[in-house]
Order: structure tokens, then sequence, then C-alpha cells
């Protein structure tokens, strides 16, 4: 349930109606309008379910933002704000809360809060119910707006074992007291364009008082139950009011899950025409898409498509759960017996042949060349005269690589030549000039990264507490170009402190494969 804005008696009434049986009592956030009198809310929620049985586990919602703090709901709640609140070992389900990150009354996710969920749902069991409860809705509604919303849509559409169970609008929204299941539409709240969803959406309810409890807009809350034969996993969600009404009720059926594994396409290589399955089917009518005569084609994203036939003795109710090499995959039930998949890899690595590919390091080696990345962008050998552009740095012009990962690619293999450099050791303390071709590189003046002919001697290893640095020092100036790898360092001048990111890729050594 959520929205309890203090009615502790709602909560009571809910409970003697509803409350038998119950393993957890969730609640999706704003236990109190302000947290003066939220902590006490909270500490009497916890004895009252304490006291019945049952384990109480707590939502951060805007209105606990209001007179509080992340810190003070988790020392009262035993909570925190994000992340995993069972044993889903134990349980057979996980229960995740989604806990606003501020007091904004719009939709708001942050990136971080999303890229914490998914590192979840990537190991969680794909067959199993993943319960998030947010406090704040995906979709449009009650006039408010959202953001990183269809960020997070698109993420949950990969996953249709996520249950969504959302709060928060409770005044004019006509999605209280409504479930959805996959294959509805939803606007989020951060656009103007409906999206299908490829999970189940629904509303907590509305245990607070705005309306009173005859409207059936207060007073309700969910009741979920969850069973399991070891094929099929099925779970009942029921929107119910403090009267026992039941005013909406859909009942889902997880299948079995399937996994598949097919060795992903890599250019020059020949398609996997068969794969492996495990869960009780084969594949039947496996293709690629663009289609592959003999080997693939570098830089293309491919799309295996295939059917799932169900071994003998073994029925499909409803579209299992398919994995292809781990990951999520599309999947449509066509018959009693047929399951139709398909799974989109990532893009082949660009032709060796025709570029130039680096791989990240931490380490540099006398002789070896390197191309050497500062905010996303290469340098080249290309001397240029004032600013360039967005980036401050004089005497030096960029090119965009193509980053994927810890691979970093220059498609034209002119650029890429401009763009790396040799490093080489100037003999002791790991000191080192940078070069390419007959110019070297050197800072002349702080951020005013340029060429000469002249050798200039860098130092390269631990400074301070800032870990593995590339650094320079000039005659009565201190400029430090920080290397701290995937982090984002202190790029430190006179009477300048700014933040960026310097990563140094290792050029990689091709060979023809035969």
């Amino acid at each position: 349930m959520s929205d309890v804005h203090e009615t502790y008696d709602y909560v009571v009434d809910w409970m003697e109606i509803n409350g038998d049986s119950l393993k957890y009592l969730v609640f999706g956030g704003d236990m109190a309008n302000y947290w003066s009198s939220g902590a006490s809310t909270v500490k009497r929620l916890k004895t009252y379910a304490v006291d019945h049985n049952v384990t109480p586990i707590f939502t951060m919602g805007n209105h606990e933002w209001m007179g509080g703090s992340e810190k003070e709901f988790e020392e009262v709640t035993g909570f925190s704000r994000t992340g995993i609140k069972n044993n889903p070992a134990e349980d057979g389900f996980t229960i995740y809360t989604l806990g606003a990150s501020s007091y904004s009354t719009d939709s708001s996710f942050n990136e971080e809060d999303i890229q914490e969920l998914s590192y979840a749902l990537a190991g969680s069991d794909l067959a199993s119910p993943f319960l998030i409860i947010s406090h704040y809705p995906l979709h449009s509604g009650d006039g408010r707006s959202g953001r990183n919303v269809t960020a997070l849509i698109e993420l949950l559409n990969q996953y249709p074992n996520v249950f969504f169970f959302w709060g928060h609008n409770h005044h004019h929204d006509i999605n209280m007291g409504t479930i959805k299941t996959a294959g509805d539409i939803i606007t989020p709240a951060d656009s103007n364009k409906s999206i299908p969803i490829n999970f189940t959406y629904c509303n907590s309810g509305h245990i607070g008082h705005e309306h009173g409890p005859e409207s059936g807009k207060d007073g309700t809350g969910v009741r979920a139950e969850i069973c399991s034969d070891g094929n099929e996993t099925i779970v009942v969600l029921s929107i119910l009011d403090i009267f026992g009404r039941t005013l909406a009720n859909e009942c889902v059926t997880l299948g079995q899950m399937i996994s598949v594994d097919i060795t992903a396409p890599v250019g020059g290589a020949t398609p996997d025409r068969t794969g492996i399955v495990s869960g009780g089917a084969a594949i039947e009518n496996l293709s690629w898409s663009p289609t592959v005569n003999e080997r693939f084609e570098y830089d293309t994203a491919y799309t295996v498509s295939f059917n799932l036939k169900a071994n003998p003795g073994i029925t499909f109710s409803s579209s299992p759960l398919v994995t292809v090499n781990g990951m999520p995959a599309q999947s449509e039930l066509i018959d009693s017996n047929t399951v139709s998949v398909y799974y989109t890899f990532s893009k082949t690595m660009p032709d060796p042949r025709n570029s130039v590919t680096y791989v990240k390091t931490s380490t540099i080696c006398d002789g070896k060349e390197y191309a050497i990345v500062l905010d996303g962008v290469a340098m080249n050998n290309i001397a240029v005269t004032g600013s360039t552009s967005y980036y401050d740095y004089k005497g030096l012009s960029y090119i965009k690589p193509s980053i994927e990962g810890k691979y970093l690619t220059i498609c034209c293999l002119e650029e890429a030549e401009k763009a790396t450099w040799t490093f080489i050791s100037a003999g002791k303390e790991n000191k080192w000039y940078i070069k390419n071709g007959d110019l070297y590189l050197y800072a002349s003046a702080p951020r005013s990264l340029v060429l000469s002919n002249v050798p200039q001697a860098w130092t390269y290893g631990e400074m301070g507490d800032k870990g593995v640095q590339l650094h320079i020092n000039l005659e009565g100036e201190n400029c430090n170009l920080n290397y701290g790898g995937d982090t984002v360092v202190d790029m430190v001048y006179p009477s300048i402190n700014n933040k960026s990111t310097l990563a140094i890729y290792e050029k990689a050594v091709y060979e023809e494969t035969v």
C-alpha cells in the first residue's frame, strides 16, 4: 500500500479485513506529510506489523524528504532508499524498493538508481517475480511530468517477470486502482508518445484519505499472492479496499525459463546455425537478419530468429521466459507447442583492415603505441591556433573515436595514424617522451597541449592520492594532467580546478585468422 499520510487507522482497518496470512507489509512511500511526524508514524506502523507477525518494508516517498533526509529515513525504517529488501533465494521472488530521490512532485528517477536496478535485474532469476515498489509512477498523470522515465521503461521491458507498483498520484489520476499487463499502453511521464509495456504495472492503491473510503479512491491496497509448482509461477494481484471489496484483479502466469546459447556474431566468422537449448525445448528454423551467407560482415548488428519447439510431454500455457546468452529475448507464444523468439546482438567490430582498434590500458610500455583520449576525444598531431571549441586546449586538434566498453576504434587509417602516439622511456623516474612522427606532445602552459620538435619529458606513475597519472612539471608552474582510467579526475592548473577524464588506449595488433 502507498501514501498513508498519517492515516494509521486506515492501515489497521485494511489489515483486519485483508491482512490474513501476509508475509510482508510493504509501504510505497509518503507514510506522513512531513518527517517531523513521519518518524513516529513509521514507528507505529513497524510495531503494528511486527505484532501481527508481518515483516514491514518501507519505501521513501517525496514527503519523507520534507524536513527529513535519506540518512534519517534509513535510521528509523532500517531500510536503504533503494535495493533488494528480502531473500529472493528463500522466498522465490524479489522485493526491490525504488524510493523517491528528492522532494520533487514529478516522477524523476536518478540515472544512478536506474543503473543500480539494472544490475539487480541482470543478476536475478528470470523465472521468478521481481516486485519493484516505487513511490513514483511511470505514466503521465495528475498533471505531473518526469525525468528518465522512458529510459527506465526501456530497461523494464527487457524483463517480463517485473511487477512495478506505484503510488504518489492519488488526486485526479484516472489510472488509480488499475492493473496493466504486458501489451498494454502507457504514456511515459517524460514524453507525449504512448508506448507498450512488457511487464506488469500495478497501482499500489491509496490507503490515505482525501475523498473518504466510500469513494473507492481511498483506503485501498494490493494483495499479491504468489505460488509456483516448479514449472510455472502464478501471481494474483487484487486491489482491495477497507471493506474487503475487490476493485481490480489480475492473474499473471510466468512460464518456465528456457536458456539458449548462441555464438555471438563476429566479423569474418561463420554463423552459428544450431545453438544450444536447456529447458525442455529444441530450436527450429534458426535464421539471421541481415541474411548471412558464409561469414558475418563487420560493423553490423545482427538479429537471430528461431522457434522453440516443446519436447514431447511438455506444453506451453504461456510464453516462457527465454534468454539468449543470459540476456532476455523477445518471445511470442504461437501455440501450445511453439514459441517464436528473436534477439538482437551488439554490432560486430569494424573491419580491422580498414580501421584501427585500441584497448583501454592502465599501464604503458616503452616503444608501444597509444591513443590519448580526453573527455571522449582523441588528441592528434594536427597543430591549430587558438582554442578548440568546447575543449579549451591550444595547439592540438581532436577527433571523436568510437568507444564501446574497453575498445576504441578509429575507422579511418589516415586519422588513426595522426592520433597514434608512441611512448618512449626517458630512462629514469618513469619519464617518457610522447611522440608522433617528428612531433612531441607536451604542455607549454596551463590548459595548453601543443606540439614541438624538441623532446619534452613526461612523468608517469603514482602521484600523491590521485592514483596513476600522466604528469608534466613546467618550470615555475604546476600543471598536472591526471590519469585515472574510468574515473573522473582532477585536472589541476594554477588557479583552475576542473574535472576531466583522461584514458589511454593501447593500439591492438591485427592478425588475420585463417
